[in-house]
């Protein structure tokens, strides 16, 4: 028994066989861009005599060049 596919079927899996290629495509993509971004990771420059300073402190983020360094000395630390 010999198996034939008619012109028509074939046109139409492959059809159906690219709209989901597409469909996949479009939702893989969709799925990327609405994936949320990582924060740059920048580098900070400090300047040089910030550095020790804030190593006296183990390096602590809330300690910055802006920092109120005189707060830390009068006793009235609000935070």
């Amino acid at each position: 028994m010999e198996v034939r596919f008619s012109p028509l079927w074939t046109a139409l899996a492959g059809i159906v066989a690219a709209a989901g290629f597409f469909v996949g495509g479009y939702c893989a993509a969709m799925a990327a861009a609405a994936a949320p971004a990582e924060p740059p990771t920048a580098q900070v420059s400090f300047p040089d005599w910030f550095l020790p300073i804030w190593d006296a402190y183990d390096r602590n983020p809330s300690i910055t060049p802006a920092f109120d360094f005189a707060a830390l000395y009068s006793g009235d630390i609000r935070g």
